[in-house]
């Protein structure tokens, strides 16, 4: 699941997740990417997306276009209207 806290705004923003596999094996990394889209028309500010890792994985590695991680909370800070980031997140598969 994810949450997410914004400060006062009069935007549209879009959050996407996807991972790279759907079906992967025990002891192999997945890549998950969340991507943030200030669809507009205004900017935002105070951005936090919280993602938590499905039970099964666990984290090997991120990196952020925006913002920083720490689990679980993605900090974007602020999008301006058009603006995009991503979080990508590497983690291994303990279970099936």
């Amino acid at each position: 699941p994810i949450r997410l806290d914004v400060g006062a705004c009069d935007v549209d923003l879009e959050i996407r997740k996807t991972i790279n596999n759907n079906t992967p094996n025990v002891n192999s990394n997945v890549t998950f990417t969340l991507e943030a889209i200030n669809n507009g028309p205004g900017d935002i500010t105070g951005v936090v997306v919280e993602d938590l890792l499905p039970n099964g994985y666990t984290l090997v590695s991120t990196s952020a276009t925006k913002g920083s991680y720490t689990t679980p909370n993605w900090n974007i800070g602020s999008l301006t209207a058009s603006e995009r980031a991503t979080l990508t997140v590497v983690a291994t598969v303990l279970l099936n």
